[in-house]
């Protein structure tokens, strides 16, 4: 099984997004994810608070699982995240890419 793994946080700068763009920030990366992954793909997002800089934000981290191959090359995966870091104001986005196991 594959799996992607997004965080993102919701300041830009010192200063959290508003509600409406906060959620459609979420939204495109969950997009991305569904894209990659496939239509069989499982995604869960766990909220929570981080902090950057020094600075306490609230953050998102996806996970998306999938068999097979990924729809995209992690090329790609990582240009459109990066088109997405410059829309939203970001200073950087966490990607990781790799392989995990079902146990039970």
């Amino acid at each position: 099984m594959k799996a992607i793994t997004v965080n993102i946080g919701r300041n830009v700068g010192d200063v959290p997004m508003e509600p409406p763009r906060w959620a459609e920030f979420q939204g495109r990366v969950s997009h991305l994810l569904r894209d990659a992954g496939g239509t069989q793909a499982f995604i869960q997002a766990f909220t929570g608070v981080g902090e950057w800089n020094g600075v306490p934000e609230d953050s998102v981290s996806f996970t998306c699982s999938f068999e097979g191959h990924c729809a995209v090359s992690t090329r790609v995966f990582r240009q459109k995240i990066a088109v997405l870091a410059d829309a939203f104001e970001q200073e950087t986005i966490f990607v990781s890419f790799g392989v995990g196991r079902l146990i039970g």
